[in-house]
């Protein structure tokens, strides 16, 4: 199953930083250096969630991790659409085929979780709650830097989205 990003192209920050500052219309907060980096991280991060989803949909045959792999793909390009109203360059991101990352902290936490995830389903779903409960504390963190922005709205809706998918992994958990 191929994942489709649309067109366009804990905070390892340090990617992309640069760049005008962006002002929201609805507030006067600025999206500063280490917030455009928190976007690009979590950008790269929403992927790493959803390739690791799909391969343990193979792996298990547990729906559950491709509907949420359908769901990441949709939080993907919130933050695509995001990344790209700030001018950042994502198209490293972007191009970048399933398991690859930019940001050496995403990939280690990628090939360190795959290993962990892919020795069992209940492994699997054991890194589908760690995944969740790791973006919800860091989508608080970020929709904290800039309250009151459509960046912040956005997290908050990104925020009930992991929320929703560590209740459905809870649940087969037990």
């Amino acid at each position: 199953m191929g994942r489709n990003f649309g067109k366009g192209h804990g905070f390892g920050h340090g990617m992309g930083g640069e760049g005008k500052v962006a002002r929201d219309n609805a507030s006067t907060q600025t999206i500063d250096a280490d917030d455009r980096a928190t976007v690009l991280y979590i950008l790269e991060e929403e992927k790493m969630a959803g390739d690791l989803y799909e391969i343990f949909q193979q792996q298990t045959g547990l729906s559950v991790f491709g509907n949420i792999a359908k769901s990441e793909d949709r939080h993907f390009n919130a933050m695509l659409k995001q990344a790209e109203k700030l001018g950042l360059d994502v198209d490293e991101i972007v191009f970048k085929p399933a398991g690859s990352y930019v940001n050496d902290e995403v990939q280690q936490m990628y090939d360190d979780l795959l290993a962990q995830g892919s020795q069992s389903a209940i492994d699997a779903l054991e890194v589908g709650r760690y995944i969740e409960q790791t973006d919800a504390t860091e989508l608080r963190e970020a929709m904290d830097d800039v309250a009151g922005t459509q960046l912040a709205r956005v997290y908050g809706n990104l925020l009930d989205g992991s929320l929703n998918h560590l209740d459905a992994f809870d649940a087969l958990l037990g």
